[in-house]
């Protein structure tokens, strides 16, 4: 037998040859091809669900139980990086759900309800409402900036190739670059809200000799009382409206975007 036709045996005839190597290299690529589109496609509906279960109507967190798809067995690299990606945001929501829980439980929806406040004539229940809320925010600030601090650590434990690394990181280096992200800019203007909301408490037990409750009003029976008072009302309200807006503005543009990738 001459070598060509023993080395066609060897390569040609037990295996593969060289075309169908670079054929099925192709369809394999095509395949992953197809795959990264639909998974990504996915993915835009996972995110897109997520945000409709977590945010209201206005863009304010809400507690919720809903959780993305995770631990199946993904066989190739888009699926895994949803996992990934779903996991992630999974772990975003859990921080969301336990603040929401530790605000809930300080009373901070009721801060200023009249009956509440009208039995507690020394204001230390006022204050221990605002100081277990303002801690529990700056505990969730915290621990959402862990969580983004701690993603390129993860991806690496994760083994994804640099091109994949590189997709998912490319979001995360915006958001850290962005000296006004949006993370940090809507909790620091919720702690800001919580200072403004004590300084209102701190003045309504300053004047408490000088008010009193009429049809669910507070009413000042000095100018300068009330002028101070609806001061820091304004403030307040002003502050909300920002961080409404933000959130709102943050809400359209993530849905345009997982939207897009459905297409």
């Amino acid at each position: 037998m001459c070598v060509a036709g023993f080395f066609f045996m060897i390569v040609g005839g037990g295996a593969y040859t060289a075309w169908e190597l670079t054929e099925k290299r192709k369809a394999a690529a095509r395949a992953e091809k197809n795959s990264a589109k639909e998974v990504r496609a996915k993915m835009g509906k996972d995110m897109e669900k997520l945000m409709t279960e977590r945010l209201d109507a206005d863009g304010r967190p809400r507690r919720t139980d809903f959780r993305l798809e995770t631990g199946k067995s993904a066989t190739t690299h888009a699926e895994r990086a949803r996992e990934f990606l779903n996991g992630y945001a999974n772990d975003v929501v859990a921080v969301q759900n336990e603040y929401l829980a530790s605000v809930e439980k300080a009373g901070l929806d009721n801060v200023f309800d009249l009956n509440r406040m009208a039995a507690d004539p020394t204001f230390q229940e006022t204050d221990r409402i605002l100081e277990e809320s303002r801690a529990a925010t700056v505990t969730c600030l915290r621990k959402l900036l862990a969580l983004a601090d701690n993603l390129p650590k993860r991806l690496d434990e994760h083994g994804f190739d640099e091109a994949i690394k590189r997709d998912i990181l490319q979001g995360y280096n915006e958001g850290k670059e962005s000296p006004n992200s949006m993370l940090t800019e809507t909790w620091n203007l919720e702690l800001s809200l919580l200072d403004e909301m004590k300084k209102l408490c701190d003045h309504l037990h300053a004047t408490r000799s000088v008010w009193t409750l009429e049809d669910g009003q507070f009413v000042f029976q000095t100018e300068e009382a009330r002028k101070k008072y609806i001061e820091i009302q304004e403030r307040i309200d002003a502050i909300d409206a920002q961080k409404s807006q933000i959130q709102q503005e943050a809400q359209n543009k993530a849905m345009k975007r997982f939207k897009a990738m459905q297409q």
